[in-house]
């Protein structure tokens, strides 16, 4: 009899799973609700992996239906837990590196502590000073541009990011998702200039030796959740339950932001089918590995952590389990060497770094 119930408790969790397979094929404008379900699939997939084990030893017949829905969608595993071996220390033809980092404002945790925010600032020059990356890209960024103290001056002037460009750029500051280049730009621009969206996206053709590589750098739709929210979420590590209100708000507001996401990248898409240079598609997507942002743009493009990463890997600190929302993805002519994704305490989201050969 309890395994029986066992078993019902089993079937529960495997359509669960399922629907997550469905969740990213379906728009989240047809069945909304099932796009919440990306952000539970690495519980149902360890889940459904442990009743496996369990019948293995006490009812082998039950384990069939676990088994196959886990098996159906092994391919994305891969999405969750790197299994790829980085490159070797062979030499290759021509080698190039690229980060992406959602600085936040350079305000984690500088609400009552504004020297917090200058040590942000420096920690993160620092950091992009160290890894040489010759493309960085920066999101919910803000800078003056006439102190030499400043961090776009620092970054033109001192590391040598000289090219650059910015969907916002005054004689005082810049703002808005940053291309810096340590290599000349040809061309440049704001993908939808026409829409008023801080979460703005941004193209650089940047050229490395007679060949042009354009960069898109991208934010996309935030969930807008408030600190009280995203407390509230974080209580769960410590057992204790989300009041119903703010279940219905985040659930709200997270369906709303995946109506939209839907389509923002579906605009996104129909731009990089047509795109005839090599490219990179990075930034923050706000979107997990089993949404249907990521699947409607992984279908065509590599992703860095699938080919190169090892071990587990979540972006995004802020909230309970770590998300792995910021990408490096690049068109199939591009061939990526490295990944690597550190957890620092500069922002709510971690740097992606990687590096990549161009044919």
């Amino acid at each position: 009899m309890i395994k029986r119930i066992l078993y019902i408790f089993n079937l529960l969790f495997v359509l669960l799973l399922l629907g997550v397979y469905v969740g990213m094929r379906v728009s989240p404008e047809f069945i909304p609700e099932l796009s919440l379900l990306s952000y539970i699939y690495p519980l149902l997939l360890v889940v459904n992996v442990l009743f496996c084990l369990f019948w293995l030893f006490f009812k082998w017949k039950y384990i069939f239906v676990p088994l196959a829905v886990i098996l159906i969608g092994s391919s994305y595993t891969p999405r969750f837990i790197g299994f790829s071996s980085q490159a070797s220390n062979q030499e290759q033809e021509k080698t190039l590196s690229i980060m992406t980092f959602n600085v936040g404002h350079f305000q984690y945790k500088a609400e009552e502590d504004k020297t917090i925010a200058i040590a942000n600032k420096d920690s993160i020059l620092s950091l992009i000073k160290a890894s040489s990356a010759d493309i960085v890209c920066l999101q919910e960024y803000a800078s003056v541009k006439k102190s030499k103290t400043c961090f776009h001056y620092i970054m033109t002037e001192v590391l040598g990011y000289e090219h650059f460009f910015a969907p916002t750029n005054s004689s005082n500051y810049v703002r808005g998702s940053v291309i810096y280049s340590k290599y000349p730009i040809s061309r440049s621009g704001a993908l939808f200039p026409l829409k008023k969206n801080f979460y703005s996206k941004t193209y650089a053709d940047v050229v490395v030796e007679n060949q042009t590589l354009r960069i898109y750098n991208v934010h996309l739709d935030s969930y807008r959740l408030s600190e009280q929210e995203k407390n509230e979420v974080n209580k769960i590590k410590d057992a204790e339950m989300i009041s119903e209100e703010t279940g219905k708000s985040i659930f709200a507001k997270l369906i709303e932001t995946n109506k939209e996401q839907a389509i923002e990248v579906r605009e996104l898409k129909s731009i990089l089918d047509q795109t005839t240079e090599n490219y990179l598609l990075v930034g923050d997507f706000n979107a997990t590995p089993y949404s249907y942002t990521y699947q409607v743009l992984q279908r065509d493009l590599k992703d860095c952590f699938v080919e190169k990463a090892s071990g587990f890997s979540g972006t995004y600190n802020d909230l309970l389990p770590k998300f792995r929302i910021d990408y490096i993805f690049a068109s199939q002519s591009i061939d990526f060497l490295s990944y690597e994704q550190n957890v620092y305490n500069y922002s709510d989201h971690n740097p992606v770094f990687a590096r990549f050969e161009l044919k």
